[in-house]
Formats: structure tokens, C-alpha cells, sequence
């Protein structure tokens, strides 16, 4: 197949009879758990605050709303999510270096943190200092960079000449390009980018560009040595797709959630590498998160008011081996209206966090409890970065 467009995206899409047709859940999947995991979706400024964060409104249903955007193992950006959003870039130590207000459509990107690069809804680009001053961008992002939409983890991407765009993520060393893709549709709302955790590769999801195969989407794997497209069928009418974290270059894998005779659903999952090898699995509960390596994979979802009880998440968990068969599940309670939960797709580690009780961070064999926070995630090294209730930033470096 040539090479498929880039991606982009526009206003949230609506449910509609158009050429989106039955994937048009996608959208709805991708706008809820983005605030839940990178805040990209970014609300009114107000006026700078010189403290590291913004009071958030604290509940009986759990801690202040926190989640981390752009996380490398050098320093990351936290967000007060709110109206306006507030931001602040920590240092490898969890220090604050600067804070903001952002306005709609602004997003941030660690190049490398405390520094960052602030990308504008009109596509122009700043640099942020490790003060908080603002310059001229990176030679990279110079020409502007066009809106891309990710679950886990941040990209940019970077306009280039003749509607072609440059993927670039975040690490601990700076930006790194991960490819790049010609003669962008960046009109097309249901696009999902999401970057591999330890390598220069991004996953492209999107509806298909045929409007009379409604009834299909495209997954594109992107690298700096080229970009390659497989065309997917829907399961059913009522299938919803999403894409999986994956540990390095050479994987692709995505989900589908189905329905089924039982409230729980299903889940089937592909998982694929460049040379053509692939398997696939589909294992009982309906999951929207899950990240896939060479050793396995790892499928979460969280649920809340299951029992009733609106101020109550369940967290489901399920580590597949290699072949994709279910080595462990669990399921674990967290005392609060939200729970955010990162995967580490290389090691298969999974973080919770989000609620009145501790912290976990589970691999399917070990369990151990940490103090309460507000948000977790995984940075580009396999370390653990924490916020709690009281805007408190602290990093745990992978061993």
C-alpha cells in the first residue's frame, strides 16, 4: 500500500449517518481518556500563577483532578485540570521550575523538561526555558506543528513542505523523530497517535479514507524508515477500537472492545511486528487500555459506579504472555469517582492511582502499595512519577 496520509484532528466529531459511520465511538473513547491522560485538551487562561499549581477542588470522591502530560525520566509537565488548566514542568528531583495557565488548544511537550516546547491551537510554537521564559522554538518545530491526539504518552507533529508532517516525541534526550507522513488529512477527527515507549515509532489509528468502507479503520506503524498501513474490519456494528502502548519499533497492537449476550463484553487483541508475525486473542471484559511487547501484553479498564456506588472504581486487570495467553488477572477497588492508570508496556507494569486509599503498582505477580496519589505515569526510562493531593511531585528512578 503507498503511504498513508498523516494524521490530525478536528472538532470533537458527533454520532452521525456520515463516511465515519460505526467507528465514530472511537471519538467519544479517545476525548474521555485523553484528559484522564495527558490533559492535551486544554481550557480558557487566566492569568499566570507564580505557585507550582493551582488549588483543585477536592471531593468526598477522591484527591484534586492532577494528570501528567509530557513524562520523561528528565522532567515532566503536570496539569491542574480545570478552568483555566494550569501547568508546571518539574526537574528530574519532582522540583517546579515554572508554572502557567494555558489557553484552549495549547499543548506541552517535554524538550527535554524542565524546557518544553508550547505548541498554540493557530499551530505557532514557543520554547519554554527551564525559567519559564519564553524564546524562539527548536529548528525542528519552526514551522508550526498541526494538532495530534494521543492516549498515552505525547507527540508532536511538526509541518513540513506539501501538507507532510514529522512526528517527533519527547525523551530524555530531546526531541526525537519517530517518521514522517506525506499529504496530510488533517480535517479527519477520529485519529488516535500514540508513540512507543522506548523507541523512535508512533501508531496511527484512523477511520478509513474510503467513504463507502465504513465499516473498517486503518492502523499505520510510522518510523524513520518509512510508514506501512493495514487496513482493519470492525468486528460489529458495535465494536470500538483503540490503540495499545507498545515497548518498541517493531510492534503494533490494537483493541477492539465488543458487545456481547453479557453486560462484560469482550475484548479481541492484535498484536503484530514488522516481520509479519502476529497473534491475537480475545479474552472476556470490555478493556480501553492496554500496552504490548515482544513479552506480552496488559489490558486495563476502569469502571466506575458498578456497584451502585458513584464514588467507587473498580480497575480490571489482565497480563497475556507471549502467546497471548492469560497469565493473571485482578481486580481492585479504588475509593474514589476516578482512577488513573499507566502501563509500562516493556515491563508490563501497571500503576493506579486516583483515590482516598494508597497507590499500587502491580506486574501480575508482585503487589505493592504506595501512599495515595492523585496521578501516576510511566516515563520514557520505566521510571514512576507520582502528584498527590497537595500538588507534590515525586519521581522514582527505574533501577
Amino acid at each position: 500500500m503507498a503511504e498513508p496520509s498523516a494524521p490530525g484532528f478536528g472538532a470533537p466529531a458527533r454520532r452521525s449517518a456520515g463516511r465515519l459511520g460505526p467507528i465514530v465511538a472511537l471519538v467519544l473513547g479517545v476525548l474521555a481518556l485523553a484528559v484522564m491522560t495527558h490533559a492535551q485538551a486544554l481550557d480558557r487562561a487566566g492569568p499566570p500563577d507564580p505557585d507550582p499549581a493551582s488549588p483543585a477542588t477536592t471531593g468526598p470522591a477522591g484527591p484534586p483532578a492532577y494528570a501528567f502530560g509530557s513524562v520523561t525520566a528528565a522532567g515532566a509537565v503536570v496539569f491542574a485540570l480545570g478552568e483555566p488548566v494550569h501547568a508546571w514542568a518539574v526537574d528530574a528531583d519532582g522540583t517546579s521550575r515554572w508554572s502557567r495557565d494555558l489557553a484552549a488548544g495549547d499543548a506541552l511537550a517535554c524538550g527535554p523538561c524542565p524546557e518544553a516546547v508550547l505548541a498554540h491551537a493557530d499551530g505557532r510554537v514557543e520554547l519554554v526555558g527551564p525559567d519559564g521564559s519564553l524564546a524562539l522554538p527548536p529548528d525542528v518545530v519552526a514551522g508550526g506543528v498541526v494538532p495530534a491526539r494521543s492516549l498515552t504518552g505525547v507527540v508532536l507533529a511538526a509541518s513540513r513542505t506539501g501538507g507532510a508532517v514529522e512526528f517527533l516525541i519527547p525523551t530524555s534526550d530531546g526531541l526525537v523523530g519517530a517518521g514522517s507522513l506525506s499529504d496530510a488529512r488533517l480535517d479527519q477527527p477520529l485519529v488516535v497517535v500514540t508513540p512507543a515507549s522506548r523507541g523512535r515509532a508512533v501508531t496511527v489509528m484512523r477511520a478509513s479514507s474510503d467513504p463507502l468502507r465504513q465499516a473498517e479503520f486503518e492502523v499505520v506503524h510510522v518510523t524513520p524508515a518509512g510508514a506501512s498501513a493495514r487496513t482493519v474490519e470492525l468486528d460489529g456494528p458495535g465494536a470500538r477500537p483503540f490503540p495499545c502502548a507498545v515497548a518498541d519499533d517493531a510492534t503494533v497492537a490494537y483493541l477492539q472492545q465488543l458487545t456481547g449476550p453479557t453486560a462484560d463484553g469482550s475484548t479481541h487483541l492484535v498484536v503484530r511486528t514488522d516481520d509479519g508475525a502476529g497473534s491475537e486473542v480475545t479474552v472476556a471484559g470490555t478493556f480501553d487500555t492496554c500496552a504490548a511487547g515482544p513479552d506480552g501484553a496488559v489490558l486495563a479498564s476502569a469502571v466506575t459506579g458498578a456497584d451502585g456506588d458513584p464514588a467507587h472504581t473498580e480497575v480490571h486487570l489482565v497480563w497475556l504472555g507471549p502467546s497471548l495467553e492469560v497469565r493473571a488477572t485482578t481486580s481492585e477497588p479504588v475509593a474514589g469517582a476516578r482512577a488513573v492508570v499507566a502501563l509500562d508496556a516493556p515491563t508490563r507494569r501497571v500503576a493506579v492511582a486516583g483515590g482516598r486509599g494508597p497507590a499500587l503498582v502491580l506486574d501480575g505477580a508482585t503487589r505493592f502499595e504506595h501512599r495515595a496519589a492523585a496521578a501516576v505515569a510511566f516515563d520514557d526510562r520505566g521510571g514512576l512519577w507520582w502528584v498527590d493531593g497537595d500538588a507534590r511531585v515525586t519521581h522514582e528512578v527505574a533501577r
